[in-house]
């Protein structure tokens, strides 16, 4: 898989159209989608398993914590259960990194902290990986399915004990699945090399690396975010939360959290963050999908510190203990989107001239994608990008030819993003349905089509 890497080290995971008519399909271009309304953009919902768009797990349950310093730099706590002593007792700690015991494999902090050591909530880079993969999963699998149902047709979040993939009880399992594989649960911290490899091994687990892309980006723009968002992205932002030591900005601590839409006329974007729930501050279970929090924040572009210029923008009022928030990097994962294919076109090949006649157009997007059909009648009839229509539904369509003659149906499909399918063909011949002859008539109307347009206007059978 492509990916854009700039490995860093992160830090305390814990703190928080109409188109002219054309007579041959040849003479289309390819489509180029209209501008994206710029106010407020939102993750597509799913009913099935994420009825309200990207989930919004919560880190703050099951004990998902870790012991670091609390400032003395000397670890001071020890391990019990099967925690991980990262830092030994009465050691010196990384003040980069100062951990000092991670809980071990399943997830919970049995360690009591000791000294001025302290408890922080830490999995913030598991909660919104698996946001997105459980966005991901509701969008391939059964549209009609529903959490508890026991169907699993798509294999990226699978079920971790509780006999169902969606079920509410599997998302903290699924958490903890992807904790344990980022090794956050020994280490405490995670290498942004780390994060991109174990989501890159994940989806080759589970064969999808013909389906989902992963790339990172380091300070991105608003503007590229933005349309991320809006094409249909899955986008994590790492958050580095900054000290202003007046002289020099000094990077504190880092946050996880998922992209949840954005309005790009007023700046600002919304997300569903692991530790707060601004927006909807609800006491229902976030493991729940129907109950989130899209937090709406306004965006200052540009970089409050004169010594880290390459910052690009940062959230003023997003709540933090220190300075600035700032936006540092970005993982994107996206579908690897495919062509619809070429679509069936189904109805009668022969008739009378001034019938009407039902034809139907099924096209598959292999991505689940609505699809839209652009259809030449022979006649000089075009139905210009009909739709949208769900991937694989028929589309039931009558046509009437008012003269006599052979006549091929030509179609193709094209998902939003304007990739198109091949072109199908049906030969069509529509006998005479007059006693007398109009080989004349017919062989005018051929070479002047708008004739044939006046005469149906005078409602004219010919």
């Amino acid at each position: 898989m492509k990916r854009k890497l700039f490995g860093i080290l992160i830090s305390m995971l814990f703190i928080v159209t109409v188109v002219p008519m054309s007579t041959t399909l040849a003479e289309k271009g390819a489509y180029k989608p209209v501008s994206i309304d710029r106010g407020w953009t939102w993750v597509s919902s799913y009913p099935n398993y994420a009825p309200s768009g990207m989930p919004d797990f919560d880190q703050r349950q099951d004990q998902w914590q870790g012991i670091i310093d609390g400032g003395n730099g000397i670890a001071e706590s020890t391990a019990r259960g099967d925690d991980v002593q990262v830092t030994a007792k009465g050691s010196i700690v990384d003040p980069n990194k100062p951990a000092v015991i991670a809980p071990g494999l399943n997830c919970t902090l049995e360690s009591y902290p000791q000294g001025d050591d302290i408890r922080v909530w830490m999995f913030s880079s598991a909660v919104t990986t698996m946001n997105c993969f459980w966005w991901f999963d509701s969008r391939y699998d059964d549209p009609d399915g529903f959490p508890g149902d026991g169907e699993d047709e798509f294999p990226l979040v699978k079920d971790y004990g509780v006999g169902d993939d969606h079920a509410i009880e599997n998302a903290p399992l699924a958490v903890e699945k992807m904790a344990n594989a980022l090794n956050i649960t020994s280490t405490l911290y995670l290498d942004n090399d780390v994060w991109i490899d174990t989501i890159d091994e994940w989806i080759v687990n589970v064969s999808l690396e013909d389906v989902l892309d992963l790339n990172f980006y380091t300070y991105p723009t608003f503007d590229f975010i933005a349309g991320e968002i809006e094409t249909g992205r899955a986008v994590i932002l790492l958050i580095n939360f900054i000290k202003d030591n007046e002289d020099e900005c000094e990077i504190v601590g880092s946050h996880a959290v998922t992209c949840a839409g954005v309005n790009s006329d007023d700046i600002k974007i919304a997300i569903c963050d692991p530790y707060w729930d601004v927006y909807n501050p609800s006491e229902e279970n976030h493991n729940d999908t129907q109950y989130v929090s899209h937090d709406r924040y306004k965006v200052e572009l540009g970089s409050p510190c004169e010594d880290i210029p390459e910052i690009e923008w940062w959230l003023p009022t997003y709540e933090t203990d220190y300075n600035y928030s700032v936006v540092h990097s970005a993982l994107v994962i996206n579908y690897i989107n495919y062509a619809p294919e070429t679509p069936t076109i189904d109805g009668p090949t022969s008739g009378n001239a001034g019938t009407a006649y039902n034809y139907t157009f099924n096209s598959v997007d292999p991505n689940v994608d609505d699809v839209y059909y652009y259809i030449l009648w022979g006649d000089g009839y075009v139905e210009n990008w009909d739709g949208p229509h769900a991937s694989g539904a028929d589309f039931e369509i009558a046509h009437t030819y008012k003269r006599e003659g052979t006549f091929t149906i030509e179609a193709k499909a094209r998902d939003p993003s304007g990739y198109e399918s091949g072109v199908a063909t049906l030969d069509v011949t529509m006998p005479r349905n007059k006693a007398f002859n109009f080989n004349l008539l017919s062989w005018f109307l051929e070479r002047f089509p708008m004739l044939e347009r006046l005469l149906d206007l005078l409602n004219i059978v010919i």
